[in-house]
């Protein structure tokens, strides 16, 4: 028991099921139908054919047809100017080379120009927020230099003490010591 294509089961009566239940089997008991006088073939329905084939002729072969009359034109002209050169066939395709990246390249050269803008009114409103941001800057470090010499200002103090008690202490030892 296995699925089996609609053509095998048109081949075996039209019946689209597994193939081998009996003819009111419960998948699917009903004969494939098509419009009013049009016949299921094996290749498929001819309607779906017919715009399949159509679509293949719109989207393929004229686009294909239109390129080669457009390159065709392009030689013939180049041709009947009388620049018959190897150099003047090899700009020609390089210029049709180039042809699919211009448009990539035309949004590059956009992305760049609307950086270059960008830069120049960043360059233009940067200076007032830089002041300001030094100027918030200076009054931190001031701030930040006054608490700090705040908190160390007791401990320089008693060190400055300690220190001179010590030197005078010294001092007066060396008075008092014989050499």
């Amino acid at each position: 028991m296995g699925f089996i294509l609609p053509e095998v089961a048109l081949r075996r009566g039209g019946l689209l099921g597994c193939g081998l239940c009996a003819p009111r089997c419960p998948c699917y008991n009903t004969r494939m139908t098509y419009p009013e006088g049009i016949e299921a073939t094996e290749r498929g329905n001819p309607i779906t054919q017919a715009a399949y084939r159509r679509q293949v002729r719109l989207q393929v072969y004229l686009p294909l047809g239109l390129g080669l009359i457009l390159v065709g034109v392009v030689a013939y002209l180049v041709g009947r100017s009388g620049l018959a050169a190897a150099s003047t066939w090899a700009d020609a395709s390089l210029a049709l080379l180039l042809l699919p990246f211009l448009p990539m390249g035309l949004l590059l050269a956009a992305v760049l120009a609307a950086g270059v803008y960008g830069l120049g009114r960043l360059i233009q409103w940067l200076p007032g927020p830089a002041r300001q941001g030094h100027a918030l800057g200076v009054r931190v470090a001031s701030q930040v230099r006054r608490v700090s010499d705040g908190v160390v200002r007791p401990l320089l103090l008693l060190r400055a003490a300690s220190a001179g008690l010590v030197t005078g202490w010294r001092m007066l030892l060396s008075i008092f010591r014989s050499e």
